[in-house]
């Protein structure tokens, strides 16, 4: 069935036609969901005016856990009802490995509407990866279908804008030709210039995968010569519509080429069959087995697989050119999230820059306050992990405090978020922070150690004084 678990609501909810898929190993184990996880809600806005988007913790937290690991990310688009769940079912391998086939739902109920996370891949490539710990997670995400009858435009809008930011490929899958009635239907929902600032993602852009279900044509040029797919793809985004009797709908056809042109600069284009010739098989494809889908089609869908299995591995999700990982993804989304709810132009730099500096702060602050009550109780008389207790000898206390800052150094590269430089200016304050603290602990130290050998001298001086056993106690207080 289509129940998904939780959301950052509460309480148990449908789960809609945006879905995540999540796939691949990861050296911190990765997620092993039973049904969906839901990572975006969108719900209608106050007074019924918009859209408002909101992050799932417990999702978003399954991903955080995955630590530093890159997360390269597909985001499968396309219009309503055209086997998007289907064609991520067979990315996950669930019918190729005989599994249930998950059950994608159509429902509009705006309620229920976001971004799911599903399950996880495991191939021998994937294991391996996991193994060397140099292989991304590759997060699958289904965009929910637009066109519907009872969609929007402007949330289609805003979530075919969402997923290819958050993407390192963007799967566009439609059905037939690349068709004028195509590009006017994609014309409504591929307007990335009304909510992204273009210049802001210029080393952040994911690829474009087109592909082109139920395909039946030849494909050859303008002069009749067969042309490849890739090839195919870029004649028909540069081409010129002709003059027709609607005027608008040419001009947005056109629009969207351009749109297409300038925001996905690497592109490439698969086609694939109906994967079955009898129209009862069609319409019970969740009952077949994958060896009994058509031979034309399992070979053009693994070709097509591995093709952009190489991509996610080859580039984890980057942005400004920094790959990310997990953790900062999830920085990412929350940012981008509040950014559409705010009604801004999204500007992926300006976001990433706070992600940066948010994220970096916030982890210094909370290690700051660890490492100062850590210190403080060492200096009020606790001891510390190893026994040790004030005071101590100076190089003792050197050593102490060199563990303390090994640990303090491997928390902070594990969690810290961002550009080498940002995380060195953060860095820079709390270790600055820390050596006050310790200087702090040094002062004390010295003072408890004048106190114990006053203590000690104070001793020996009456023993000097007194009739008591020389040898004993002098050697004591020696």
């Amino acid at each position: 069935g289509g129940g998904g678990s939780s959301s950052g609501g509460g309480g148990s909810r449908r789960r809609t036609a945006t879905d995540a898929y999540v796939a691949d190993a990861c050296p911190t184990p990765s997620p092993v969901l039973d049904e969906p996880m839901q990572l975006i809600q969108v719900t209608r806005g106050a007074g019924g005016r918009g859209w408002f988007y909101e992050v799932c913790e417990e999702a978003a937290q399954i991903l955080e856990q995955q630590g530093v690991r890159k997360i390269s990310v597909v985001s499968v688009c396309g219009p309503y009802r055209t086997g998007k769940s289907f064609l991520l079912n067979l990315l996950l391998q669930r019918m190729q490995n005989g599994q249930p086939l998950a059950q994608v739902g159509h429902s509009t109920n705006a309620c229920t509407q976001g971004v799911w996370l599903w399950g996880s891949l495991a191939d021998e490539e994937a294991d391996e990866a996991r193994r060397r710990n140099d292989g991304p997670l590759v997060a699958f995400m289904d965009c929910e279908g637009f066109g519907s009858p009872d969609g929007d435009r402007a949330r289609d809008a805003q979530m075919m804008t969402l997923c290819a930011l958050l993407s390192s490929v963007l799967v566009l899958n439609t059905k037939g030709a690349l068709s004028e009635s195509l590009f006017s239907t994609l014309a409504l929902t591929c307007r990335f210039a009304e909510h992204v600032d273009d210049a802001s993602t210029e080393g952040s852009r994911p690829s474009l995968l087109w592909l082109l279900r139920d395909f039946a044509f030849e494909l050859l040029s303008a002069s009749g010569q067969p042309i490849s797919p890739d090839e195919y793809l870029e004649q028909a985004l540069g081409s010129v519509p002709t003059v027709g009797h609607d005027a608008e709908r040419d001009r947005n056809a056109h629009e969207v080429r351009q749109s297409l042109l300038r925001f996905f600069r690497q592109r490439s284009c698969h086609t694939l069959v109906q994967p079955a010739a009898d129209d009862a098989d069609l319409q019970a494809l969740e009952d077949l087995q994958y060896d009994n889908l058509r031979g034309d089609f399992r070979t053009g869908f693994e070709a097509m697989q591995a093709s952009l299995m190489l991509a996610c591995r080859a580039s984890p999700k980057c942005v400004g050119g920094q790959p990310l990982s997990c953790m900062a993804y999830v920085a990412l989304v929350r940012q981008l999230v509040a950014s559409l709810n705010g009604g801004r132009l999204i500007s992926l730099r300006g976001a990433w820059a706070s992600v940066q500096h948010t994220t970096c702060g916030e982890l210094a602050d909370r290690l700051r306050k660890d490492v100062c009550l850590r210190l403080r109780a060492f200096v009020s008389g606790d001891d510390l992990p190893e026994g040790h207790k004030l005071p101590m000898a100076e190089e003792a206390l050197r050593e102490v405090f060199e563990r303390e800052r090994q640990g303090l150094k491997a928390r902070w590269e594990e969690q810290a978020v961002g550009d080498e430089g940002v995380k060195r200016e953060y860095w820079d304050e709390l270790e600055a922070s820390v050596a006050r603290e310790e200087a702090g602990v040094r002062m004390q130290n010295a003072r408890a150690g004048d106190r114990e050998l006053k203590a000690l001298l104070d001793r020996w001086h009456e023993w000097l004084q007194g009739d008591g056993d020389a040898d004993v106690a002098g050697q004591q207080y020696a």
